[in-house]
């Protein structure tokens, strides 16, 4: 018997009110594929805090999480988007099961080394139990980047970072993150995306201040993903119709890394 290969999906917080289409397509795929998806949630965060009158500050392209921020990252994150999600891909007919890294020990998490950050937390190491038997069992597990310190206390994961650790832990065949821009480019205003980089070219981007914003942190985990095991990474528009099966098919779409 063959092994089915692994995708991992970072549904981008960015897409999600156009992600209906994309999710029915994932649907499909995790029929022929052990699909795993992580999302973020960072747009429905922002407006959770600000209807509570809290203003949102981030550094790097990562959100600054206060006490009283993570307390309504846990319910947005693991609550109001993860069952909105499971729910699109219930309807399409995916077996998708909502998680987080708080279950099954699933990402294990320490304080970020960027200061600043507060409860903010890098991935140390992910067990992939849970995630294994879900997918083992066909089913198409949905992840809350949150993670828990050995201590108990819980961890605001950004969710690309959360996505690539998850990836490489799975030594996925595709980890495909999808945003709401065409994929990386090399000025602002190129009409393309760059179609291929190496790792050297993403640090290459990051370093001379090309890569900004959210789009470091996504190089960055793009990177991490491929050291860690991920055979090869896509940064593309998750609006884009068709999108996994072009992708797969080996259409140019967005921009593909690979080590």
């Amino acid at each position: 018997m063959t092994m089915q290969k692994t995708m991992v999906i970072k549904h981008g917080g960015s897409v999600e009110a156009a992600g209906a289409r994309l999710l029915k397509e994932v649907a499909t795929w995790a029929q022929a594929m052990r699909v795993a998806l992580v999302h973020g949630g960072g747009p429905a965060i922002t407006e959770a805090l600000k209807q509570s009158g809290v203003a949102s500050t981030f550094l790097r392209g990562r959100r600054v999480t206060d006490e009283r921020t993570l307390t309504v990252a846990e319910a947005v994150l693991a609550g109001t988007v993860n069952k909105r999600i499971v729910r699109a891909l219930q309807a399409a007919g995916a077996n998708a099961v909502g998680i987080s890294g708080e279950d099954g020990g699933l990402l294990t998490a320490i304080p970020s080394v960027e200061e600043g950050l507060g409860f903010v937390g890098d991935v140390q190491r992910v067990n992939t139990k849970l995630l294994e038997t879900l997918l083992q069992a066909g089913f198409l597990p949905v992840l809350a980047p949150l993670g828990l310190e050995e201590n108990g206390q819980l961890r605001n994961v950004n969710a690309d970072a959360a996505a690539a650790a998850v990836a490489g832990a799975l030594r996925a065949d595709w980890f495909i993150f999808t945003t709401d821009v065409a994929g990386v480019k090399e000025s602002p205003d190129a009409e393309k995306p760059i179609p291929k980089l190496t790792i050297a070219d993403a640090y290459a981007l990051i370093e001379t201040g090309v890569a900004t914003g959210g789009m470091i942190p996504k190089l960055e985990a793009a990177v991490s993903a491929l050291c860690q095991g991920a055979a090869r990474v896509a940064i593309c528009d998750g609006r884009t119709e068709g999108l996994l099966a072009r992708l797969l098919s080996g259409e140019a779409i967005g921009t593909v890394l690979t080590a």
